[in-house]
């Protein structure tokens, strides 16, 4: 066997070694890091995504000096009820192609009825029970984050 063909045989070997040993070590990385990648904190993870029981919807626009003033204060709150089922969305306005975006989002998570008056809405948080998509809350951050938390909090439906 010439030296070019020895090399070659023994490249493959390397990949086939490589291509095994790499998903081994990610596995056992991520084993060693706490669990497998996905994993939620809250518990195992299922064949069924769990579901919200509310909706935080923040209408945000790149051009608007209130959410602008507000970002952290959404940060805030998400922090705030971690944990809880609330999903939180934000809907960007601020040109033709945002627009566009947010309007598909809306429409599969059935928001149709909030979208209708989202050029009024811009710089608001609006909390939807996940269940009927119904409006509970309109509410302005720019007043902090303690009324919307109760708001949230207050919403809570037990199924």
């Amino acid at each position: 066997m010439n030296k070019s063909m020895t090399w070659s045989v023994s490249s493959q070997r390397w990949s086939w070694v490589l291509a095994f040993a790499i998903p081994l070590v990610i596995c056992a990385a991520s084993l060693i890091a706490g669990g497998p990648a996905g994993q939620s904190k809250e518990g195992e993870l299922s064949d069924t995504p769990r579901e919200p029981r509310l909706i935080a919807v923040r209408f945000d626009a790149d051009w608007c000096k209130v959410c602008k003033e507000t970002a952290g204060e959404f940060a805030k709150l998400r922090k705030q009820v971690e944990g809880e089922p609330v999903l939180f969305m934000t809907l960007d306005m601020t040109d033709a192609k945002t627009r566009t975006q947010s309007e598909y989002l809306a429409s599969v998570t059935g928001l149709n009825a909030i979208w209708k008056t989202a050029s009024k809405r811009i710089g608001m948080l609006i909390v939807v029970d996940a269940e009927s998509r119904e409006e509970l809350a309109t509410l302005h951050l720019k007043h902090g984050t303690q009324k919307a938390h109760k708001a949230l909090t207050a919403s809570y439906r037990p199924r």
